[in-house]
């Protein structure tokens, strides 16, 4: 039987791999967010490293950049990312960069001066809708916001979740991930649980629930509140013209 390992934020999957000393996964990360804040993926080469270690955003390893750090340390050796199209890069701020963005030009080129190190990654990104199911050897990642974001309305959340469940999702995995994500998600927990369950039979796999993570996100003040609300609107109005 397989294993759904149920947890509330992604950082502790990030823990729970490294307490189990895990070594180049191949996971399929279904997901409004990359999660990989602070990396940039040259999709050509088949690298990744992380742009600047010297900005708490990197370094502190959070839900938002857990995969990145994955990725960076050999735990994570290939990563398909699958979303909605209401969804991905074109919707969110601090994510992965690609080696074709704009404003990976700079570190780009730091990377190349300081002949820094990398790691080798397969990488792909694709639409949910487009997502033709599990390779053999993938593991499954399912964040609750990939299907009931808090950005969806109630008839999509409920569409999405149906969809998911019908799939076919190919090859059962060994393993599996589900993450509820609050703040991100629709409140309603019962609807998590009750797919949990579902998902967890249509995997053929029991249920081991992660315990609560002690860590708390520091508190901001209202000004980087409102820092953080105008960066967030400049930068996704670039992204809306294709500025990334």
């Amino acid at each position: 039987m397989g294993e759904l390992i149920v947890a509330d934020e992604h950082v502790q999957i990030f823990d729970l791999w490294r307490e189990r000393v895990e070594r180049g996964l191949r996971i399929a990360h279904v997901d409004f967010h990359c999660d990989m804040r602070g990396l940039l993926v040259d999709r050509g080469r088949g690298a990744a490293w992380l742009v600047d270690e010297g900005d708490p955003r990197v370094r502190v390893i959070d839900s938002g950049n857990f995969l990145a750090h994955a990725v960076a340390r050999g735990i994570v050796a290939a990563v398909r990312w699958v979303h909605d199209r209401h969804g991905g890069r074109r919707y969110d701020v601090g994510t992965v960069k690609y080696e074709s963005d704009l404003t990976a030009l700079p570190h780009r080129l730091l990377h190349r001066l300081r002949g820094a190190p990398e790691t080798a990654v397969e990488f792909e990104e694709t639409a949910l809708d487009a997502w033709t199911g599990l390779r053999p050897g993938e593991e499954l990642d399912v964040d609750w916001d990939a299907l009931a974001s808090a950005e969806y309305d109630e008839a999509k959340a409920r569409r999405l979740v149906a969809e998911f469940l019908d799939r076919d999702l190919g090859a059962r995995p060994e393993r599996s991930y589900l993450v509820y994500s609050p703040g991100y998600s629709h409140a309603d927990r019962s609807r998590f649980e009750r797919f949990a369950e579902a998902l967890a039979k249509k995997l053929g796999a029991e249920i081991l629930r992660l315990p609560p993570t002690a860590t708390a996100e520091p508190a901001r003040s209202a000004a980087r509140r409102g820092a953080e609300a105008v960066e967030r609107a400049v930068v996704l109005g670039l992204r809306r013209i294709g500025i990334y």
